[in-house]
């Protein structure tokens, strides 16, 4: 704490002549850490630790190379060393990954990101894209920064990573199987359900005994078809559309096989830990036959719909496993690739 003497004169009066002053004395507070607001400061690494890349490239060169990963890439590169670490923490990468997410098309409650970053999150985009409730889609780059397709397939479609629940159920056999001393035979039916989120408000289901490995090639054709502007030839993977809103994912689509029954799905949105965004809880699986026919782009997802819906309404209550979402680097060794025989029953946790 330092003081400053200031000299002030006083106001004329009858016994005050012209240069009769009086001292002020203000107290000034001293704050050195002011000094460095608008400084980004780096870290202090001799030359000679430096890695070959990293004294190759500048540090404005790797952020524009990590521009082109997905956030989780992002978090995985922060582990190799300390100067990607800090690089990583990049604002515009972050915010590059938070437009991405919270797109409009996907989010019923979207508004103003920067609104809502400076509201809630303290202006900080990565802790916005961890904490705020979204949908993941790694592995998948439909259209390119400037809005226009991109050069080849295999840059547009780099890998494939999808929502995945394992459910399983018990049957019994044909009476005529039944062997001496002994009940019908009893077998163990499993089945997966497979969702595949875009930013843009898209959405494919698939439903089939599959594994992974095999299913999610099933997958990525329609993809395929779309970015080459052909008709997708499976009518067993329906494509829709999915709203979120207040943590819950709203989905609809069409059976392209009936034309009139349309598949509806609520489900809320879960993390592990933080800024996971890997468990998708089911709140309702509901079908419904309209009257007259609807085509992929007539539904429309309203994720205040009550229970009163226009058709037959039946909602389902088998199959509500979670989903548990599987990065396409994860595909091959996921543990719902297992057989029934080894596991009877996943608990997704």
């Amino acid at each position: 704490m330092a003081s400053t003497a200031v000299a002030a004169p006083l106001g004329a009066g009858p016994s005050a002549g012209p240069d009769v002053h009086v001292v002020a004395h203000y107290l000034h507070a001293n704050r050195p850490w002011l000094r460095l607001y608008g400084h980004r400061l780096r870290s202090a690494v001799a030359p000679a630790e430096l890695a070959p890349i990293q004294r190759a490239v500048p540090d404005e060169l790797m952020i524009m190379i990590f521009g082109w990963l997905s956030p989780f890439a992002l978090g995985r590169a922060g582990c190799a060393c300390r100067q990607w670490r800090i690089l990583v923490e990049h604002p515009g990468l972050w915010r590059r990954a938070c437009l991405d997410a919270f797109r409009p098309q996907s989010h019923a409650e979207g508004g103003d990101a920067v609104e809502v970053l400076r509201a809630c999150y303290g202006g900080s985009w990565k802790r916005m894209f961890l904490e705020r409730e979204h949908l993941r889609f790694d592995g998948v780059r439909t259209r390119r920064r400037d809005g226009r397709k991109p050069v080849s397939a295999a840059f547009a479609f780099t890998g494939m990573a999808v929502y995945c629940s394992r459910n399983t159920y018990v049957r019994t056999g044909c009476p005529e199987w039944r062997e001496r001393r002994s009940g019908p035979p009893v077998y163990l039916v499993v089945y997966f359900r497979y969702i595949r989120f875009l930013s843009d408000g898209t959405m494919y289901y698939r439903t089939t005994p599959e594994i992974p490995v095999k299913a999610v090639r099933r997958l990525l054709k329609p993809l395929e078809s779309a970015w080459r502007g052909q008709q997708a030839s499976r009518p067993d993977v329906l494509k829709g559309k999915y709203r979120i809103s207040g943590g819950v994912a709203s989905c609809v689509a069409v059976y392209p096989n009936s034309g009139s029954t349309e598949l509806r799905l609520k489900l809320r949105i879960r993390s592990t830990h933080r800024g996971a965004h890997n468990r998708l809880d089911p709140l309702s699986i509901v079908t419904t036959d309209r009257d007259g026919r609807l085509e992929e782009d007539d539904a429309e997802v309203d994720p205040e719909e009550g229970e009163e819906a226009a058709g037959m309404r039946r909602e389902h209550k088998r199959g509500m496993s979670s989903f548990v979402f599987i990065p396409w680097e994860s595909v091959e060794s996921s543990p719902f690739n297992a057989a029934a025989d080894s596991v009877d029953f996943f608990l997704c946790g």
